[in-house]
């Protein structure tokens, strides 16, 4: 991802950001006046794109999806060209060479549609990850007060108090149940393809480094020592 790690993230849960559009109609009704609102967050309770990075990878091993068709990780880079070349590498030519397997066993090819979308949404983002932005949040902090405590129960939209890991489970699995239609069931099947990914990940990391330095070369076993280490997160 092409963003600042000490930037903070102006990221809000949608249903948050419905309740807050439903309380601003409520209020313009009640008032006669329409206001503009900058929904961003509580700036009591705001979150760093890289603290956002760090916590959002874990549930990604915790629910994997079936569907996956090479390893993920979330990295920042910070330097647009650098980062460029990384998504050629780590996106481009493996969702291309994911096609080709595809096509090889006679099956539709995903990779590269999938990829190229995905590409587009963080290309997007990045408008705003790369930068530090201040959003001026008086009108939703007061509207917020104006709320009732049973509205403020069934139309919550206050983010001062937000669980940001547990914002980051929800996410996740949120995503695989209703993004991907997949059923928690189907977590074994998305457990297993992951540590199939896994192995077949790190295999051509190895073929790389000993057609670069030989297998003689002691940084080799080193390296996969440290490696295969991580691999109890995929239990």
């Amino acid at each position: 991802m092409y963003a600042k790690k000490n930037s903070l993230a102006p990221v809000v849960p949608v249903d948050y950001v419905v309740n807050c559009i439903l309380a601003a109609a409520w209020k313009a009704h009640r008032c006669g006046a329409t206001a503009i609102y900058n929904y961003a967050g509580h700036s009591k309770n705001m979150i760093t794109w890289g603290r956002f990075m760090e916590i959002v990878e874990p549930p990604g091993w915790q629910f994997p999806t079936e569907k996956i068709v090479w390893l993920f990780c979330f990295k920042i880079r910070e330097n647009q060209i650098w980062h460029k070349i990384c998504v050629f590498f780590l996106h481009t030519m493996v969702a291309y060479f994911a096609d080709f397997v595809l096509i090889c066993v006679g099956r539709a090819t995903i990779a590269v549609k999938n990829y190229r979308r995905l590409d587009k949404m963080m290309d997007l983002i990045s408008y705003f990850s790369i930068r530090s932005w201040t959003f001026q949040q008086d009108n939703v902090l007061e509207l917020w007060d104006q709320m009732g405590k049973d509205d403020k129960k069934m139309f919550k939209f206050s983010m001062e108090d937000t669980d940001w890991i547990k914002y980051a489970r929800d996410s996740i699995l949120g995503a695989r149940m209703y993004l991907l239609k997949e059923t928690l069931d189907t977590l074994p099947k998305g457990k297993r393809k992951l540590k199939i990914m896994f192995v077949v990940h790190y295999a051509v990391v190895a073929l790389f480094w000993i057609l670069k330095n030989g297998i003689d070369d002691d940084r080799f076993f080193h390296v996969s020592c440290v490696v295969f280490q991580d691999e109890f997160r995929l239990d």
